[in-house]
Parts: structure tokens; sequence; C-alpha cells
């Protein structure tokens, strides 16, 4: 019987580190310019690889960014009715 594989412990440390400072350089960003939550989902990402906390916050960022999106175009429809 085969046993499942694992990822190597290196591997995961460097994920885990690439992701957290991926994701605090985006919360920097939230106050200087660029994309900062461009940047920290992208993070979350990467760490929901090996954080099963981060992958869920990480969705539901995703689903409040479509949802402002989606309120955002249904405004700009409203204003080019006027």
């Amino acid at each position: 019987m085969e046993t499942p594989s694992r990822p190597h412990v290196l591997t995961r440390a460097v994920r885990i580190v690439g992701g957290t400072a991926t994701t605090l350089t985006g919360v920097a960003l939230l106050v200087l310019p660029g994309p900062g939550i461009v940047l920290i989902v992208a993070g979350l990402g990467i760490l929901g690889k090996d954080i099963p906390m981060a992958a869920r916050l990480q969705q539901r960022m995703m689903t409040h960014a479509k949802r402002a999106a989606s309120g955002a175009a249904n405004g700009a429809r409203k204003l080019r009715r006027k």
C-alpha cells in the first residue's frame, strides 16, 4: 500500500514564508500606493495550500470582491441611463 505523498518540509516552509511575505507586502500597500488587495489575495492563495484558515479567508475575500464589483457595475449602468 502506498502512503499519500506529502510536500517536503522545505517546500512547505518556502511556501509559508513566501505567502506571508506577499500578504504582509499587500497589507503595507493598503496605505502606500500599489495593488494591496491583489497581493493580499495572492498571498492568502499561496498560504492556503498549507493553512486551511488562509484558504477560507481568501474565499471570503473573493466573495466580497465579486459582490463589490457587481455592485459597482450596476451603479455604473444606472449612471449611464441618466
